[in-house]
């Protein structure tokens, strides 16, 4: 019930959203984030006869894989029904797949296909772009319970299910899987950031070269170059980790035999990760997914790392692993006395509880077909586990590893002369005024807007002529590695700008952090921090980046002057004045309670939070520069909290976060709170004093949908925004 509702609303605006549903999205929530809510997906192509004379060529094509030119793109509406309504959506398809097995005869002759589609509106479960798959592609239950167990062991992983469809007339069921895109890193609790993949490029089809005959000059590509345009940041991020994958291909490429196909380091040894994810595949039998033109990857910022993304495994979990297959795997690709962390993780009855119901949630079978399927698999999976840990352990054969050296470029350039392959290989890459000086191996210069480079590292040609890059900017890694101090602290460690004072009193448990100039910061990584204090007193300066940082993050991923990455906070207690970054404060998939946090006078974002889970018992911000508290992709519980001087929002909530919040003072603001996409909020016992609009709540971004704002309590002399996909409950308690 409303305890006490003392808003004096003077105004409201609609946003005027496409009402592609039959329904308002914002009252689903949580099942439109659930694949099993969705009980049909059905493709209307409207040029139906060229639709099928396309599959008709493609299948009298000669060659043994689909050829790219036949992969063209055909209008089309995608209607989705769920068991409370319908989205009907406009969108493009086409051919998805490399093998012919993409395509295939229904009961009766009705051809049916493997589709890419883009949504031009709309989303299905956060994506917008998605494959639709013939189930034997990837076969069928081993992918989805693939996907399942992977993003459950913390490895990045598509969001795959079983779904009932009608493409054209044509009913099956199939299987989704969304593209590798910022969504993907999103669903999976990661910041969005340069990713990259095997270049397939040569391997397919090129010129009169017979398949996989050019595989030793097939190296990486970016997948999202998009992000690579955004601003100099991104560029220079995306450049630095281009160049360490360019030189872990190129000493795969080149040694292809000693690699046994598969081993492939793009971070050198320094972390476990990829033994990690190389054995879990091995052990779900999945070492299709290894294979370098297969692989994908996400270089996190964060860490300065890559990490694994997994992708079409062609995962037999009901079948022995291949002794022969993984005999040489096994010999170079682990460290000596590794040991599979996860090998509790399928023996734990609560990850199995979980993991079957995630299985099932993603399913058209039924709920005793699909337990038969899963039991069976982790049987066969922890047999493997055992297995494979013994041979390790029994070994005696010498490592092998990236160790990608002048004479293995030298090497490419000789088989590329060889097999007559006509490339420019840009070895060196300078920044300038316009763009890039690239020079490629005979010392030619080609002057390089932002987009020409963008399209060599997408694509690995230039105006239809091949380049590749193997250069990163000048200069970049010396600087990288000059201007950052990294100590060992908190169980975990602190990166900070050479620039930055930090100084830790143990006795008191006080960490004392002072900027020099404006583009200083530090960052917390992996750090539990139990009953201490951080104070950040900022440069008080102004001008808020050199010219190079036009985006909200600097060239190592930082928004924030203080930073905190998967740290555990426990009576933390934080304080920054003066942060003149665009956010004085940053959270990223963090979690714990923290005491109190205290912003003065923040350039922009006082506090800015993500994908993490956090209970904050006191908040106070005097003067944003934008908003005062920010958060996204979490779940996020608040009291006390004072806000003032805020210059746009003073609670800003997106991106399916969940935020609650109790005894809320905000004087000041252009906009109270604000739920966005997918978001659920609620406010207890709030006033707002000078805010021209109290609050709004609305769709922002195609790929979430409606949000929900609830109080019960809200003093406010404003008006409110409201889209048509959105909620508004007054009394919830």
């Amino acid at each position: 019930m409303l305890r006490s509702l003392l808003a004096c609303v003077f105004g409201f605006v609609a946003i005027n959203v496409n009402a592609a549903c039959d329904f308002t999205t914002g009252e689903y929530l949580y099942e439109l984030n659930n694949p099993n809510s969705i009980k049909k997906i059905e493709v209307k192509i409207p040029k139906s006869a060229k639709f099928s004379r396309n599959f008709t060529k493609i299948l009298i094509s000669k060659s043994k894989n689909i050829p790219p030119n036949l992969k063209k793109n055909f209008r089309a509406t995608v209607v989705v029904e769920y068991g409370f309504g319908t989205c009907s959506y406009l969108a493009k398809v086409k051919q998805n797949g490399d093998w012919k097995d993409h395509i295939r005869f229904e009961e009766g002759g009705k051809p049916l296909r493997s589709l890419n589609v883009k949504l031009k509106e709309g989303n299905i479960l956060n994506a917008v772009k998605f494959k639709l798959l013939l189930p034997e592609t990837r076969n069928n239950l081993n992918e989805v319970l693939a996907t399942v167990f992977m993003r459950k062991l913390g490895f990045i992983s598509p969001e795959t299910f079983q779904v009932e469809t009608v493409v054209n007339g044509v009913g099956a069921v199939m299987l989704f899987q969304e593209d590798l895109r910022k969504e993907l890193l999103e669903r999976n609790s990661r910041r969005e950031g340069p990713l990259f993949e095997g270049d397939e490029s040569l391997l397919w089809s090129f010129e009169d070269f017979e398949n996989f005959e050019l595989e030793a000059l097939a190296l990486a590509r970016v997948s999202n170059d998009k992000w690579f345009l955004k601003g100099e940041s991104s560029q220079k991020i995306t450049l630095s980790a281009y160049a360490q994958l360019q030189k872990a291909y190129l000493d795969y490429s080149q040694n292809i035999v000693s690699r046994e196909d598969h081993i492939l380091f793009p971070n050198k040894r320094l972390s476990q990760t990829f033994e990690d994810y190389f054995f879990a595949l091995l052990a779900m039998n999945g070492m299709h997914a290894l294979r370098p033109h297969n692989r994908r990857f996400y270089y996190n910022s964060f860490t300065g790392m890559f990490e694994p993304v997994y992708y079409d495994g062609n995962i037999e979990m009901h079948k022995k692993v291949n002794s022969k297959k993984a005999k040489g795997y096994l010999a170079g690709a682990f460290v000596d006395n590794y040991q599979f962390p996860y090998k509790a993780n399928f023996l734990d009855d609560g990850f199995k509880v979980t993991a079957l119901a995630e299985f099932k949630d993603r399913l058209v079978i039924n709920g005793a077909e699909a337990t038969l399927f899963f039991d069976k698999a982790i049987l066969r999976i922890n047999k493997s586990i055992k297995s494979l840990q013994a041979k390790l352990d029994n070994r005696q054969t010498a490592l092998t590893g990236s160790k990608a050296d002048e004479s293995d470029y030298e090497r490419y350039e000789a088989r590329q002369r060889s097999l007559g392959v006509v490339q420019k290989n840009l070895t060196q890459l300078v920044k300038t005024k316009k763009g890039f000086n690239a020079f490629d191996q005979k010392g030619q210069r080609y002057e390089l807007t932002v987009n020409e480079l963008a399209e060599v590292l997408a694509d690995n040609e230039l105006n239809k002529k091949r380049f590749s890059l193997f250069s990163s900017l000048e200069g970049l890694e010396d600087t990288l590695e000059k201007d950052v101090i990294s100590t060992n602290l908190f169980g975990g460690d602190v990166l900070h700008s050479t620039g930055l004072s930090l100084d830790v009193d143990e006795v008191n448990k006080l960490v004392t952090i002072t900027q020099k100039t404006s583009t200083d910061w530090v960052l917390f990584r992996g750090a539990l921090l139990q009953d201490w204090s951080i104070i950040l007193s900022g440069s008080k300066d102004n001008a808020l980046m050199s010219n190079e940082q036009t985006q909200r993050f600097n060239r190592y991923g930082m928004t924030g002057c203080l930073n905190f990455y998967q740290t555990t906070f426990d009576g933390t207690r934080i304080q920054a004045m003066d942060g003149t970054c665009e956010d004085s404060v940053n959270v990223v998939n963090s979690k714990g309670k923290i005491a109190s946090i205290e912003i003065e006078r923040a350039y922009a974002d006082a506090i800015d939070m993500d994908f993490s889970e956090v209970e904050i018992e006191s908040v106070q911000v005097r003067e944003a520069g934008n908003d005062c508290f920010d958060v996204s992709g979490g779940v996020y519980t608040l009291k006390n909290v004072t806000l003032s001087h805020c210059s746009d929002k003073g609670i800003s909530v997106g991106e399916r976060s969940q935020l609650s919040a109790i005894n809320v003072d905000l004087k000041f603001a252009s906009l109270g709170v604000s739920s966005k996409d997918f978001s659920d909020v609620s406010i207890d016992n709030a006033i707002f004093d000078n805010t021209k609009t109290c609050y709004e709540v609305a769709q922002k971004k195609q790929e979430f949908g409606g949000a929900r704002l609830s109080f019960s309590s809200l003093s406010c002399q404003g008006g409110f925004v409201k889209d048509k996909n959105s909620i508004i409950e007054r009394g919830r308690e």
